[in-house]
């Protein structure tokens, strides 16, 4: 077989794109982190996210809990001072706040809550539709149930809203982005009530607040409960104009960058669009098949300020016990890195702190197909996902590839005996490139600079796509860690 047979062509040119010098730390967040641990120290995260309950600052209607609220304060604290940035969620009505009496159906069953007439708790009685008629299955007492507030409680809320978000916007803090609610939908376990009176009672009157103290509107995490859906009731109830950030939980990037450009459409050109949950899998492959696309996408529609475009991955830890809930799922497994957090350190290592852009000029041979502008319909936006296989970023002095190992790539690179031959086509670049490495998700390198070729007017390097194809570790025995991406880092004198 010929040498040009066997070589994947790959040019880039060096382009930047954006207007504003985003960073890996803008774009990267976690959920109910710890900002003392390693992947922060590494660039890898720059936000935390957590809730700030009502039921336990306010838990009898009246006396405000300060130890509580200082305690907030606190941990809040403990990011600012070292540079992190921190997104509260407010959240959840305590049960004296809550309607007296109240129905809800929901996946067929019926809940029917009633207040207790000691005022702790409530009854709630589940009924199921038999020969027409709802017959009841359970019974039992709940304390909290996160049934729709009282209308005459929705003051009280306010007040809530207005006194957190009063002292998080000062030094300090210095916090501007607040999110309401978490994951409001029937389905979702977080509200068991209607849509409508989520919206009247809960989202609008704390988005009015928030704006009025000068702070901006993160939406509440619309969860994976059908992206049509979530557009059809924000267009209902009015909610485009209310929100400064839309956000989702758990979609692929296709919905994601949907949402957006409904958004767009509506006339919010220039909303911040994040998903504050994402992840929470054992798909070792999805945060570097994933993160590295998202960027891109970002960059090319116009990160044009710090906070536009995130992602926070669910959650920081899980107990290294295979019997825990979420084991394997977060960053850490106890004190340990899991593959997500292996994977996510990786990609802190290589974007670092260095202003991100993007490559728009490169080519490949066999030809892989490049990541370009998204098109703004569903349909055709999954259709470029599926047929997305090489994607390119630089970061400061790196240029990064990344090669998406789908089963197109992998047949293409077959014929070329698992072979790539990455060409540089900038003749600046012959005598700029320090080092050459092949970068595993996990964070395995290997330098391949002693394959570079200068000789010639554009430099070139042969990469081995084969390799490293399964993680290895006693905390995993799963043979779900098969690598869905690599790398190729040119690092720049």
């Amino acid at each position: 077989m010929s040498f040009k047979k066997t070589i994947v062509l790959i040019t880039a040119v060096i382009s930047c794109s954006n207007v504003f010098a985003a960073t890996f730390q803008d774009f990267s967040g976690v959920c109910q982190g710890n900002s003392s641990k390693s992947l922060w120290k590494d660039g890898a995260l720059g936000w935390d996210r957590r809730d700030i309950s009502w039921g336990r600052l306010e838990p009898v209607e009246g006396k405000w809990n300060s130890k509580a609220f200082d305690s907030y304060l606190k941990s809040i604290g403990s990011y600012t001072e070292k540079g992190y940035h921190y997104l509260p969620t407010l959240c959840y009505v305590p049960g004296w706040a809550v309607m007296k009496k109240y129905t809800h159906i929901k996946k067929g069953k019926r809940y029917e809550y009633t207040c207790r007439n000691d005022g702790k708790g409530f009854d709630l009685i589940v009924s199921e539709k038999k020969d027409g008629k709802w017959q009841k299955s359970s019974e039992k007492i709940v304390r909290s149930p996160r049934i729709p507030i009282a209308a005459d409680k929705v003051k009280d809320w306010e007040k809530y809203v207005e006194k957190v978000v009063s002292a998080l916007m000062k030094p300090p803090y210095n916090i501007k982005y607040f999110q309401i609610w978490n994951e409001a939908h029937p389905n979702s376990g977080f509200w068991d009530g209607d849509m409508k009176l989520y919206f009247e009672r809960i989202h609008k009157p704390a988005a009015k607040v928030i704006r009025r103290l000068g702070g901006r509107v993160v939406y509440g995490g619309w969860p994976d409960c059908g992206s049509l859906g979530m557009v059809k009731l924000f267009d209902k109830y009015k909610i485009w104009k209310t929100i400064d950030v839309v956000d989702c939980h758990y979609f692929w990037v296709c919905d994601y960058f949907w949402f957006y450009y409904q958004a767009e459409k509506r006339g919010r050109r220039n909303i911040g669009a994040w998903q504050t949950e994402w992840g929470f899998s054992r798909r070792y492959h999805d945060i570097s098949t994933n993160y590295p696309v998202v960027l891109n996408w970002a960059l090319t529609e116009g990160w044009n300020y710090t906070d536009k475009f995130k992602m926070f991955y669910f959650a920081q830890w899980s107990p290294n016990d295979h019997k825990a809930y979420g084991y394997g799922k977060c960053l850490y497994s106890g004190k340990i890195l899991s593959p997500h957090g292996l994977s996510l350190k990786t990609l802190g290592d290589l974007y670092g702190n260095g202003e991100l852009s993007v490559f728009k000029a490169y080519s490949t041979y066999p030809r892989l197909t490049p990541q370009g502008r998204f098109s703004k319909d569903l349909g055709k936006i999954k259709q470029q996902w599926r047929d997305l296989e090489i994607s390119a970023l630089q970061a400061g002095k790196r240029i990064i590839l990344t090669v998406y190992l789908k089963q197109s790539v992998k047949d293409k690179v077959k014929k070329c005996d698992g072979q790539l031959k990455i060409k540089l086509q900038d003749l600046r670049l012959r005598s700029k490139i320090a080092k050459v490495e092949r970068v595993g998700i996990f964070g395995a390198r290997k330098d391949i600079t002693d394959t570079l070729d200068r000789k010639k007017m554009y430099p070139s390097v042969i990469v081995d796509t084969n390799g490293d194809t399964l993680y290895n570790s006693p905390l995993y025995k799963e043979k779900n860690g098969q690598r869905g991406a690599f790398y190729v880092v040119f690092y720049l004198k």
